[in-house]
């Protein structure tokens, strides 16, 4: 019962803030990402530092970011879709050099699946699963379960369905049984809602 009502919490939330999405205020981050980029890749400190920092922390930020699909465009968001997967694919290197994996995670909760810039980080997200499986629960138990649900719920979302739960996430249950089983009750429940859909 509890874990229906996070999850009707969450839906309710997202769908809230996507219907009354404010302008963020990326202007600054975005020309910090542009500034610093060139120098993070090489490994200079500071750059990869101002990179880091800059980076967006959150899915509303990221998609104001990135101008991905919806209504979350910015004046000075980052259209280029080729920039923007540069930067992800930065973003997730420099983390994973760093052991720090957390922040990967994060950017996921309160999402949805969306086009561009937010299904290519989906899927670097899906590679770093199917690579460390091990490290993803570490790092998945440093969130609470309403964020562990939200997490789920962002990996799940998307165009189309799987009849079966991904590979990747079934590697899980080696390692951790409880967060297994959180991911298969989110999994679950998208799959009843749609095969729910599909017989209307």
């Amino acid at each position: 019962m509890r874990f229906m009502l996070v999850l009707c919490s969450l839906l309710l939330s997202i769908n809230a803030f996507s219907n009354s999405y404010i302008h963020l205020p990326v202007d600054r981050d975005v020309r910090c990402l542009n500034d610093s980029y060139q120098g993070a890749v090489k490994g200079n400190a500071d750059d990869v530092t101002a990179f880091l920092q800059c980076f967006p922390k959150t899915f509303y930020l990221f998609s104001a970011t990135f101008a991905s699909g919806g209504a979350y465009h910015h004046r000075s968001a980052i259209y280029d879709s080729e920039i923007a997967y540069a930067y992800i694919q930065l973003f997730f290197s420099l983390n994973t050099k760093q052991s720090n994996y957390l922040p990967l995670f994060k950017i996921a909760l309160n999402g949805h699946w969306e086009v561009d810039a937010v299904s290519y980080y989906k899927q670097a997200l899906v590679t770093f699963i199917e690579q460390g499986p091990e490290l993803t629960v570490e790092t998945l138990k440093k969130l609470d379960q309403e964020q562990r649900s939200s997490f789920w719920f962002f990996y799940f979302d998307g165009p189309e369905f799987s009849n079966s739960i991904p590979k990747e996430v079934k590697t899980l249950e080696v390692f951790s049984q409880d967060i297994f089983d959180e991911a298969k009750s989110v999994y679950v429940y998208f799959q009843e809602t749609f095969n729910s859909d599909a017989l209307r």
